[in-house]
């Protein structure tokens, strides 16, 4: 990431290019208020640059052009390996709350709820959750 360049970068403009159009809106103004944890790192990232007098520039690689970077951050990942909770943990959490109704990081390979039970797929971040509305909320590990 950025931190593994050191103190070598200090008053200079450094040109951050991504394939990801939100992450760079985001570090452009400053942050955000849909995605908490999008908004903190891009603070993070400010920070750093500020305190080493930098001036970051941020520039949309198309997907289809930002080959060799996608392939290199997902080189040391087994793509038919995913993680999920231990059967039996999820069956203690389920009896403890009750029926679960999503997981919300299920994929085809990896889920603890039948499809049956599983009523919709969605966005566990941009979803308004009421007291009471209990779901799988752990994260698959890529």
């Amino acid at each position: 990431g950025l931190t593994s360049l050191g103190s070598s970068l200090r008053d200079q403009s450094l040109v951050l290019g991504a394939d990801n159009k939100s992450c760079l809106a985001y570090i452009r103004k400053m942050g955000g208020v849909r995605n908490v944890q999008m908004s903190h790192l891009a603070r993070e990232i400010l920070e750093w640059a500020q305190n080493r007098g930098l001036n970051l520039v941020t520039h949309y690689i198309p997907g289809l052009l930002n080959t060799r970077p996608d392939y290199l951050s997902r080189i040391c990942q087994d793509e038919n390996k995913e993680w999920m909770l231990n059967r039996k943990e999820f069956n203690m959490i389920r009896k403890e709350l009750g029926p679960l109704r999503r997981d919300l990081f299920a994929s085809h390979r990896a889920h603890q709820l039948t499809w049956g039970e599983q009523h919709e797929m969605m966005n566990a971040f941009h979803h308004q959750w009421l007291d009471g509305d209990y779901c799988m909320r752990f994260p698959r590990l890529q």
